[in-house]
C-alpha cells in the first residue's frame, strides 16, 4: 500500500490515497509532497524535509487551471498489471511544487497535452517529442528523439514521457490530449487485438512498432492509474497542442548522435483500421 506525505497543504500528514492527498496539494500554492512504499519513509519524510528549502525548479509555482477541451475521448478499461514497476527517477522530481491543468468534465485527473514532430529530408530525419503540462510548467519536456527518427515513434514516445512522469509522482488519473488518432488507436483498441495475436496485422505481417507500443502499454498498465485520452485535431490553433507542438519541434531541432545499435531508417509506419 502506497503512502502519501504531504509536507505543505491544506491539511499536512500521512495519507493512505491518491484522493486524500489530492484534496490537501490540488489548487495548493507551492504544495510539497511525495510518495512513498512505507508509512516509516512518509513519517520520516516529514520530520527531515524542509517546506521552505528546495532549489531553484523546487519553487516554480503554477497555477491551476480548469477548462473544456473541445475532442473526442476515448476512457477504455485498461488491464493491470499484478505488480508495480519501477520508473526512471529522472521522468520527474517528485519534490516539485506544482499544480495542474484540470478538464471541467475530469477533474480528477490532471491534464497533459503530448505531440510529436518529424521534419527534414528523407535522409536526415529530426523527430523530437512535446510534453506540455502548463505555462512554464517544471514538467515540460522538449527532447529529441531517439533511435529511428519518425513521426509516429515521436508521438508514441511523448505519451510515454508523460505517464513515466505520472506514475512516478503516484498520480491515479491523467487526461492524455494529443493529435495523433493513431496512437490512441494504439494505446486503447489496437494493442488489445496484437496482445491476442502475436503482434501480427491483418495481412500477417508483425506489428513493426511493436517495442514502441510495448512501452506505452508497460506504463499504462500502471495498477491503480486511470488514464483518459481525448484526440484533439493538430493545427486548428487550440492552445494545449499548439504549445506542445512547439515543443516537440524545438526538441527535433537538438543535436543527435547514432549509437551503434540504433537504426537510422527514418521510414515512418502507419495502419489503418483495415490493416489491423
Amino acid at each position: 500500500m502506497p503512502f502519501y506525505a504531504v509536507k505543505v497543504g491544506r491539511v499536512p500528514g500521512v495519507f493512505k490515497t491518491w484522493a486524500e492527498c489530492n484534496c490537501q496539494v490540488h489548487g495548493f500554492a507551492g504544495a510539497i509532497f511525495k510518495k512513498f512504499a512505507t508509512l516509516c519513509e512518509a513519517e520520516e519524510f516529514l520530520k527531515n524535509a524542509s517546506g521552505g528549502a528546495g532549489n531553484s525548479s523546487q519553487k516554480r509555482l503554477l497555477s491551476s487551471n480548469s477548462f473544456q477541451e473541445n475532442c473526442e475521448h476515448s476512457d477504455l478499461p485498461l488491464k493491470k498489471s499484478k505488480s508495480a514497476r519501477l520508473v526512471a527517477s529522472s521522468a520527474v522530481d517528485s519534490l516539485v511544487p506544482v499544480a495542474f491543468m484540470h478538464d471541467l468534465h475530469e477533474a480528477d485527473k490532471v491534464l497533459v497535452y503530448t505531440d510529436g514532430s518529424c521534419k527534414g529530408p528523407p535522409d536526415d530525419r529530426r523527430a523530437g517529442i512535446g510534453v506540455f503540462w502548463g505555462t512554464d510548467h517544471p514538467w515540460n519536456v522538449s527532447e529529441r528523439l531517439k533511435g529511428r527518427q519518425t513521426n509516429n515513434r515521436a508521438e508514441i514516445e511523448a505519451c510515454v514521457r508523460a505517464l513515466q512522469q505520472v506514475n512516478s509522482a503516484g498520480i491515479q488519473g491523467v487526461k492524455i490530449v494529443t493529435d495523433s488518432m493513431f496512437t490512441l488507436n494504439c494505446a486503447t483498441v489496437w494493442y488489445l487485438k496484437w496482445q491476442k495475436n502475436g503482434w501480427k496485422l491483418a495481412n500477417g505481417k508483425p506489428v513493426l512498432l511493436k517495442k514502441d507500443i510495448q512501452r506505452l502499454v508497460e506504463q499504462l498498465d500502471t495498477p491503480d492509474l486511470h488514464v483518459s485520452w481525448c484526440h484533439s485535431p493538430g493545427h486548428q490553433g487550440k492552445w494545449g497542442n499548439e504549445q506542445a507542438d512547439r515543443l516537440a519541434d524545438e526538441g527535433a531541432d537538438l543535436p543527435y548522435t547514432y549509437k551503434e545499435n540504433d537504426d537510422p531508417d527514418a521510414t515512418d509506419v502507419d495502419f489503418t483500421e483495415a490493416d489491423v
